[in-house]
Formats: structure tokens, C-alpha cells, sequence
């Protein structure tokens, strides 16, 4: 099932995006709070 890779692709794709926006967040705010 080729749908199966495309899947996998996206959902790679997503978790790399959702990992970016979360480093970009953490620099953007230089606080140290928990």
C-alpha cells in the first residue's frame, strides 16, 4: 500500500514541524520557569 508510506511521510513531517516550533518557542522566551 503505497498510502501506507505517504503516511508514514506526513506524519514524520508533522513531528519535525511540531519539534521546530517547540525549540523556536523555548529560544523566543528566554525565561527560566518551569
Amino acid at each position: 500500500m503505497p498510502q501506507n508510506q505517504a503516511l508514514t511521510a506526513i506524519l514524520l513531517i508533522v513531528a519535525l514541524a511540531i519539534l521546530i516550533l517547540y525549540l523556536l518557542r523555548r529560544r523566543k522566551r528566554k525565561s527560566s520557569g518551569g
